[in-house]
């Protein structure tokens, strides 16, 4: 027998005990069924599922949800996959799901030409939310009927990042006399748009396509906008901030604080986790140039580049540093975004590299590499929701540039024409050039490598590497295993 979407969520939410029986362990216990929790190192049953309330829920590591479709989802993986999600549903059940009962990609028409891109807008939805990353939050209504909602509003994605949900969209024919495509967005293939003005050129903008499979996930509009060539995007702020640092080359810095991610979606997962309750704006805490004065909380705003793979061009690193006090910089953390983040920071000295949990990538094989991942779906030793956002902020707080060393300042607060070397600084910096500490077995002697891909070579007691880093290698970052060595 074949379901209809609808249909097999029903089916699902009715069959929810079985679900999750598939991946848990699960024995009655009241109204509720208890089990070890699988998205942790549980030792005590700690899951409980609820098939009356339709809900499930840790309570040690927080994981929770409503619904069969929430908890196939964490467990496979298929966060941003709804069609794969509900494939491994329906096998579970075992039915079939027709390859088309939803559209994969927009549905498409062709209508009467536009001379300019035509976008009929809509309020989001909580799935396109939780979709861009927003937490949810139970709620109860008059009845007692249990719903979960977004924590994030759609108002916020609106004046804050000017993204917007799209209805439909119409792009001017490509050639004179040809018909326009509408092309409209469904549950199951939302549509977004960055949405931009400027005073030369008019109004201009991004096209978002998070569930493109086969195709590109971003187009600029209208088609030929010179924005495209090296764009820098950011918060609303950092963009008004931005503009004004492009034609006005004054030495104010307006911002305090400014974080450079690989895209739009960690940019604005930094930026909602981070918002104070109070300020209505992120806030990270800043090293005082004074023992007497505490370290302080200052905003922070945050900027990404149209193409992780293409850099950061030197009049972007102008435009961020004339902007922004302090800079950072937090990239995906496979092997691409980690190699463009060393690029950039070795490329620019100054720019602070702030690093996501160690191993995040290789622990979750692959499936946790950014900070969408690591507030979204990442179980980091059980840590809540609050705890990962203090555990971010703190990462910023402490993150070091590749400079490292540092002018050292006289008892007149001026620099004295000496320098600091500063060994966190030297690692983080040896360690971006792959370079390595390595303990041979049954022995103590540190010995110094260079790993690129399987080759580890030796560096010689003599080189020069060797004799720079020899003063601080019991700070160095250690190998526990070498597969090839020559």
């Amino acid at each position: 027998m074949k379901y209809e979407i609808d249909k097999l969520k029903e089916q699902a939410n009715a069959s929810l005990i079985d679900i999750v029986r598939q991946y848990v362990q699960l024995s009655p216990k009241g109204k509720e069924h208890v089990g070890l929790c699988p998205f942790h190192s549980d030792t005590t049953p700690s899951l409980q599922v609820n098939p009356d309330k339709g809900i499930w829920k840790c309570f040690s590591c927080g994981a929770g949800g409503s619904g069969a479709v929430s908890f196939v989802e964490r467990i496979e993986g298929t966060q941003n996959d709804f069609i794969s999600t509900m494939h491994r549903i329906a096998e579970i059940l075992n039915t079939t799901l027709e390859k088309n009962e939803y559209h994969t990609s927009a549905r498409r028409e062709y209508v009467e030409p536009v001379d300019a891109p035509l976008f009929e807008l809509k309020p989001f939805t909580r799935e396109e939310l939780v979709l861009l990353g927003s937490p949810q939050e139970k709620t109860k209504d008059e009845n007692g009927t249990v719903s979960w909602q977004a924590v994030w509003k759609g108002e916020e994605m609106e004046n804050v990042f000017s993204l917007y949900s799209v209805k439909s969209y119409t792009m001017p024919p490509t050639e004179p006399g040809k018909q326009s495509i509408k092309r409209y967005s469904s549950p199951i293939y939302p549509i977004f748009t960055y949405k931009y003005t400027d005073e030369e050129t008019g109004n201009w903008g991004r096209i978002y396509l998070p569930k493109e499979k086969n195709g590109a996930k971003f187009y600029y509009w209208p088609t030929g906008t010179p924005h495209a060539n090296d764009p820098l995007f950011g918060d609303r702020k950092a963009m008004e901030v931005f503009e004004k640092k492009r034609l006005n080359a004054d030495g104010s810095r307006p911002l305090a604080n400014l974080l450079l991610c690989s895209g739009g979606s960690d940019a604005i997962n930094a930026y909602m986790n981070l918002k104070d309750e109070d300020e209505n704006i992120p806030q990270v805490f800043v090293k005082s140039d004074s023992p007497d004065v505490p370290n302080y909380k200052t905003p922070l705003h945050v900027c990404w580049l149209g193409s992780e793979t293409r850099g950061l061009s030197y009049p972007n690193f102008d435009t961020m540093r004339r902007t922004a006090v302090n800079l950072y910089i937090c990239f995906d953390q496979d092997e691409t975004g980690i190699a463009m983040q060393n690029r950039i920071a070795l490329q620019y000295v100054d720019i602070r590299v702030v690093q996501l949990p160690e191993g995040m990538f290789v622990k979750s094989s692959g499936r946790n590499k950014d900070i969408r991942d690591y507030f979204k779906t990442y179980n980091y030793g059980g840590r809540n929701h609050k705890a990962k956002c203090a555990d971010f902020a703190h990462r910023i707080f402490r993150s070091i540039a590749m400079r490292f060393w540092e002018g050292k300042k006289g008892c007149d607060g001026k620099f004295n024409g000496k320098y600091e070397i500063l060994q966190d600084g030297v690692r983080q910096f040896a360690n971006a050039k792959n370079i390595y500490t390595y303990v041979p077995q049954n022995t103590e002697d540190i010995q110094f490598v260079r790993v690129q891909g399987n080759l580890v070579t030796f560096i010689p007691e003599k080189t020069s590497v060797r004799l720079c880093v020899k003063r601080w290698k019991h700070t160095y970052s250690t190998l526990t295993s070498i597969t090839t060595v020559t």
